[in-house]
């Protein structure tokens, strides 16, 4: 059995598209700044987020959509188990370092989970966060599919550097075959793109089972994916209900299956039979009911490891460097003494020298620098020069205050 769940920060569109089904059951409340079951801002409490519950309705799982969105701070205090469902870690991973270890359970694709355990983030668990709207598998009228070979997806080449290549060895059959490529389109107008392909190009940045791969199968057109994917084989097999492609053979399949167009529309079937299965709401709850099912043992507790672990990496610092506390302290009035000298507001914009020895200044301290004597930051002494600016913004911790 499912648990009921709270799912967000998200947008109304998605809250309707994505889990309309589960939300008209009573299974899962969707919550965000506008538009959707609960409002909830950046600061509003536990207290108030718990007020706008149905009556007699209480969260068993509270399912934080970590997608370019940041967390209310009220779900930090709630008493149901938070899941961190983690979908671009590769490039959101600033961030999911610091908000993944208080969860206590962390979902994410099957290459995640190993990148996350070597950062000692070791409750995740594999689950294909990326399924099709249910919408897209309502029956549609069948339409003419005149584009041949079809791409919709990111071209950043920041982001995807490896796709370009591929795409651009597409690009080169548009003298024989109709290929389209798009990019910064979603939601209709791609599903109108999907659903006049023939074929629909698909690569992956991380080797999971993206979104496009579910949509294209949902809109009927052949799935074209790499071989090295790690997570699709589980769920459509190869030449039954989608074709994987390599280097070497990539060509000859286009080739191949645009001729033999009815075995193409064949294979196109099956996925779209298969995928039924395959709905966001539906990968979404057997994910969260795994986790469930396995009682509080299943659960992780961020202050047995995660606290636990920062104490002894702090206690272990202070070992190595007893003073290390006051080194930092007088590393940020070093730093402010740098910052006012640049803006010329201490002094006379006074220069600074750094040697190796007790902190001097003027003629002498000019000298020890270029000798390598000197390890000290100080101000030269200028005319009106007091020693209380030395005394009270110079700080080395390996010299003496000068006076």
């Amino acid at each position: 059995m499912i648990p009921r769940f709270l799912f967000g920060p998200t947008t109304a569109e998605f809250a309707d598209s994505r889990l309309g089904e589960v939300r008209r059951a009573g299974a899962c409340l969707a919550f965000g700044p506008e538009g959707v079951d609960l409002t909830v801002d950046a600061n509003t409490c536990w207290t108030e987020i718990a007020a706008q519950f149905p009556r007699g309705w209480c969260p068993d799982v509270i399912a934080l959509w970590l997608n370019y969105a940041a967390v209310p701070a009220g779900f930090w205090s709630a008493p149901a188990p938070l899941v961190g469902l983690a979908t671009d870690w590769n490039l959101l991973w600033h961030e999911l370092r610091h908000v993944l270890p208080p969860c206590g359970a962390v979902l994410t694709d099957g290459p995640g989970v190993e990148v996350l355990a070597r950062a000692s983030i070791e409750h995740v668990h594999p689950a294909v966060l990326y399924g099709a709207a249910p919408e897209w598998l309502v029956e549609r009228t069948a339409g003419e599919r005149d584009i041949d070979i079809l791409f919709v997806g990111n071209l950043h080449p920041a982001v995807q550097r490896e796709r370009l290549p591929w795409l651009g060895r597409i690009a080169r059959l548009a003298g024989r075959w109709n290929v389209v490529i798009r990019t910064g389109i979603s939601g209709a107008e791609s599903r109108a793109l999907l659903a006049r392909a023939k074929i629909a190009f698909n690569r992956s940045i991380r080797s999971e089972a993206n979104m496009r791969a579910f949509e294209a199968a949902a809109a009927g057109a052949l799935l074209f994916q790499e071989a090295g994917n790690r997570e699709l084989p589980e769920h459509f097999a190869d030449r039954r209900e989608r074709v994987y492609y390599r280097d070497e053979d990539v060509d000859e399949l286009l080739e191949h299956y645009l001729t033999d167009e009815h075995e193409g529309l064949a294979i196109a079937e099956a996925a779209r039979t298969k995928v039924a299965s395959c709905t966001f709401p539906s990968l979404l709850g057997h994910a969260l009911e795994a986790l469930w099912v396995r009682g509080d043992g299943g659960w992780y507790d961020p202050s047995n490891v995660y606290v636990r672990r920062l104490e002894q990496e702090n206690r272990h610092r202070r070992q190595r460097h007893p003073n290390v506390d006051r080194l930092r302290r007088h590393e940020r009035r070093r730093g402010a003494l740098r910052r006012l000298q640049r803006l010329g507001q201490f002094g006379n914009a006074l220069p600074l020298w750094t040697g190796r020895g007790p902190r001097r200044g003027g003629e002498r301290a000019t000298r020890e620098n270029e000798l390598g004597r000197n390890d000290s930051v100080v101000p030269a002494r200028q005319p009106g020069f007091r020693a209380r600016h030395c005394q009270q913004w110079d700080f080395c911790p390996s010299g003496s205050p000068y006076v």
